[in-house]
């Protein structure tokens, strides 16, 4: 999910309108070089995203400051991270660099488009240590439905039609789709430090379908929690609370300097809420939430 930081005063919507014309355009929608706030380089479109990276610096909200700064400080040398709907690689480019060259990172991305301009930002980036796999995850494995929406949209894209806040047209295609357990049955995962999930209200399944996995591993895990897109589901987001707590999760916000805050408060708004294994709440220095 996009936020909507954006640039600073009321110059901020005309500013992404002309932004976001890049991407009707083909010949002008050329990708501008933006220096990341961790370090690296992000090849910026016409897009939403886009928008976010090339204007952070300029917002009264950068882009998941907070969110970015918590991962950079759980993911250790060495570490595994996955990022579940990498869009275009914002946290994998800052997962690969903190884990290093002796860390992995697996990055799901299934819509075309997005997963094209992260692989081309992992190219500028010299990442090496970054598996990509073109598939959606799920509660299992097969073939999907996937609504791929146009223009400067395709970060809502996803396995359901998105919610009617997005206005694009979409293109129907299908992808395939598995659970994170199945697709690490066999080699077995050895460690995983960080998980990211962020698809478009399809986080439920995700879950349901990572619960070996969660249950072995005890990761942290950063996840989207947005009633307006779980909704088109068919559930309410309170679900993804409620499924990670029977795995002895505590959730936490997330400061805009990455400190941990709980137990977190749901909201009828979008939130990118932590969700920390119980045994290690002592050594995150988690705050109340109204410290």
């Amino acid at each position: 999910m996009i936020t909507a930081g954006g640039w600073l005063g009321p110059s901020k919507r005309f500013a992404e309108k002309l932004w976001y014309a890049r991407s009707r355009h083909r010949l002008l929608d050329i990708p501008i070089p933006c220096r990341l706030p961790y370090g690296g380089w992000f090849l910026a479109h016409g897009d939403a995203i886009g928008a976010r990276v090339a204007g952070y610096r300029f917002s009264r909200s950068p882009y998941e400051e907070g969110q970015w700064r918590l991962v950079a400080r759980c993911l250790p040398p060495g570490g595994t991270f996955v990022d579940v709907g990498a869009n275009q690689g914002f946290y994998t480019i800052l997962a690969s660099r903190r884990v290093g060259a002796s860390g992995i990172v697996y990055a799901f991305e299934p819509a075309p488009t997005e997963a094209r301009k992260l692989r081309a930002n992992l190219r500028i980036n010299r990442c090496r240590n970054v598996i990509v796999e073109q598939a959606a995850l799920g509660a299992a494995s097969g073939k999907a439905e996937f609504f791929m929406y146009l223009r400067h949209q395709g970060s809502w894209s996803g396995l359901r039609k998105a919610a009617e806040d997005v206005d694009v047209a979409a293109r129907v295609i299908e992808v395939a789709i598995t659970s994170l357990d199945e697709y690490f049955a066999e080699p077995p995962l050895e460690r995983l430090d960080v998980m990211k999930i962020d698809v478009e209200g399809g986080e439920l399944n995700v879950l349901r379908g990572a619960a070996r996995t969660i249950q072995s591993m005890r990761p942290i895990i950063l996840c989207e929690v947005e009633s307006r897109r779980t909704g088109q589901w068919g559930y309410d987001a309170s679900a993804i609370i409620t499924e990670l707590e029977a795995m002895d999760y505590r959730w936490c916000s997330v400061a805009r300097d990455g400190r941990l805050h709980g137990p977190a408060t749901l909201t009828n708004g979008w939130q990118n809420l932590a969700a920390i294994p119980a045994e290690k709440l002592g050594e995150l220095a988690v705050a109340k939430a109204d410290d």
